[in-house]
């Protein structure tokens, strides 16, 4: 399921089953692209998806990954491995 931010932001979401939240470590504006975009949330602040995660069910898992950019599949391998752990460890349980 995937909702834009500012559905979550408004409240309507309200699901029964776990979700896992994958946000990045550090977020920034750039004024135009770098490699450092690889390294980081260029779109939404990190801060705003922490704060409001918990509006999504009562069982979320948040799992803040160093140097994952917001599309974690396309991050180098060390971040998206990092998140491919989260994803099989909330699966697991």
């Amino acid at each position: 399921m995937f909702a834009p931010i500012s559905t979550v932001q408004k409240n309507k979401i309200d699901v029964d089953i776990p979700v896992l939240v994958c946000y990045s470590n550090r977020s920034s504006r750039l004024e135009k692209y770098s490699e450092n975009a690889k390294r980081m949330e260029i779109v939404v602040n990190v801060d705003d998806i922490r704060s409001h995660a918990r509006k999504i069910t009562r069982d979320v898992t948040e799992a803040e990954i160093d140097n994952v950019m917001r599309e974690i599949s396309l991050s180098e391998m060390d971040s998206k491995t990092v998140a491919l752990h989260y994803n099989a460890a909330v699966v697991a349980c």
